[in-house]
């Protein structure tokens, strides 16, 4: 609490008002890091009606993000929530971080409404060539301005492996 209020240049009763432990603003630090990328991302993958292109341009958004957070990428790509002291969160941290899987999960389901319908591991392509793969392969370089390569790869990976499932929209 200390080298965070000395950073912030805050008095340190300050900090503590706010937070009344470390684990208080590590869930809140955490939670806000969620929501933040949660955001971008929802904005993208619902901003089109062609879900297919909306689908690749959130891919790429999850790489501008990263690049554009480094630090919050940071942490969402190396730390995981358990590690964050997650069994001490309060209650109130813990229904918050609860809201944001079950938005989480109303993006994707009315983004997936969009398509055909679509199977179970068509949804698991999607989901993994729009966020998991994006944050893969940008984790070397976070904290760095990324290549144009890495943009380049990560809507070639969606493309292909999009026109693997032959959804024909």
């Amino acid at each position: 609490m200390q080298i965070v209020a000395k950073e912030l240049k805050i008095p340190i009763g300050s900090l503590y008002h706010r937070y009344p432990s470390k684990v208080d603003m590590v869930a809140d630090l955490w939670l806000s890091i969620i929501d933040s990328f949660q955001n971008e991302f929802e904005k993208t993958i619902l901003s089109d009606n062609d879900p297919l292109l909306s689908g690749k341009v959130a891919a790429l958004q999850v790489a501008y993000w990263m690049e554009k957070e480094p630090e919050f990428a940071y942490l969402l790509s190396y730390v995981r929530k358990e590690d964050l002291n997650y069994d001490e969160w309060p209650p109130a941290y813990r229904s918050i971080e609860r809201k944001q899987k079950k938005h989480l999960r109303k993006i994707w389901t009315e983004w997936a409404s969009r398509l055909k319908k679509i199977n179970e591991e068509e949804f698991f392509v999607f989901r993994t060539v729009i966020v998991d793969i994006p944050i893969q392969i940008c984790k070397p370089f976070i904290g760095n301005k990324f290549p144009s390569y890495i943009f380049k790869f990560i809507e070639e990976t969606y493309q292909f492996q999009i026109s693997k499932l032959n959804l024909n929209q």
